[in-house]
C-alpha cells in the first residue's frame, strides 16, 4: 500500500511539473510575442517566481515542509518586487520563518523512535532516505540491509551518498528527487538494477556505473524526479 501511494504521488509530481514547465513555455512565447509587458514578464522570469514553481510542485511529494517553506520565502520576496512591505513586517518575518523550520525539525525528530545504533561520524542508518539540503551539504554512508529508496531534495546544495553496503528491499523502490541549482552522487553496488526517470531542464543525471555479475532482477532501485538547473552522477565505485 505504502509503495502504491509513493508510485502515485511521483507520478502526480511529474504531471504538476510538466504543467508547470508548459505555463512557462506559454507565458515566454507571449513575452516574445509582445503580448506581455515587461513589468509583468519581469515579475514572471524572476528567481522568487523559481522557488514558487519548486515550492508548488513539491507540495505534490511525500515532503510537505520544505516546500511550504519555499513558497513562503518566493511568496516573500515576490511580495516585495510589487508592493512596499512595512520595515516592521520584515523584522517579524525571518525570525518567524526561522520559528517554523526548527518547529519542523523538531516534529520530524520526535517521529523517530526506538533505540539508535550508535555510528561513526558521517554514517547513517536508515531503510529511507530523507535529505534536504538549501546552500549546504552532506557526505555519508549508508547501513541497510532493506533499502528502500526514500526522498532527496537539494537546492544550492547537495549530498553525496554511500549505499555500497545496502541491500535492496524487494520490488520496486524509489527514490523521489528535486535538484535546484544543486545536486547529488550516489555510489551503489554495481549488481543491483537501477533506472533513472528524471525531468531535465538545464540539467542531468550522469550514470557512471560500470556493471560486473549478475544483475538482480528482483530488486530494481528506481530514481525518479525533476532536475532544474541541477542534477547529479550515479557511480559504482568510490573513485
Amino acid at each position: 500500500m505504502e509503495r502504491k501511494c509513493l508510485n502515485k504521488d511521483s507520478t502526480m509530481k511529474k504531471v504538476i511539473f510538466g504543467l508547470v514547465v508548459i505555463t512557462a513555455g506559454v507565458l515566454w512565447l507571449l513575452r516574445n510575442s509582445g503580448m506581455l509587458d515587461d513589468a509583468t514578464a519581469n515579475i514572471i522570469f524572476s528567481w522568487p517566481m523559481i522557488l514558487l514553481a519548486v515550492g508548488f510542485v513539491g507540495l505534490f511529494g511525500q515532503q510537505k515542509g520544505f516546500p511550504i517553506i519555499l513558497l513562503l520565502v518566493g511568496g516573500f520576496f515576490m511580495y516585495s518586487q510589487i508592493y512596499d512591505i512595512p520595515f516592521e513586517f520584515k523584522k517579524m518575518f525571518w525570525p518567524a520563518l526561522i520559528i517554523l523550520v526548527g518547529m519542523m525539525i523538531t516534529l520530524k525528530a520526535t517521529r523517530i523512535i526506538g533505540p539508535k545504533k550508535k555510528l561513526r561520524d558521517g554514517e547513517k542508518s536508515n531503510d529511507r532516505l530523507d535529505e534536504t539540503h538549501v546552500f549546504g551539504g552532506s557526505e555519508f554512508t549508508l547501513h541497510s540491509k532493506n533499502f528502500q529508496g526514500g526522498e532527496i531534495t537539494a537546492v544550492f546544495g547537495g549530498t553525496k551518498i554511500n549505499l555500497l553496503e545496502c541491500e535492496l528491499a524487494e520490488g520496486d523502490n524509489e527514490i523521489d528527487l528535486t535538484a535546484v541549482f544543486g545536486g547529488f552522487s550516489l555510489i551503489v553496488p554495481s549488481h543491483w538494477n537501477v533506472k533513472v526517470d528524471i525531468t531535465n531542464m538545464f540539467g542531468g543525471v550522469a550514470d557512471k556505473r560500470v556493471s560486473s555479475g549478475a544483475i538482480d532482477e528482483s530488486r530494481t532501485l528506481i530514481i525518479k524526479g525533476t532536475a532544474v538547473f541541477g542534477g547529479g552522477e550515479i557511480k559504482s565505485s568510490l573513485d
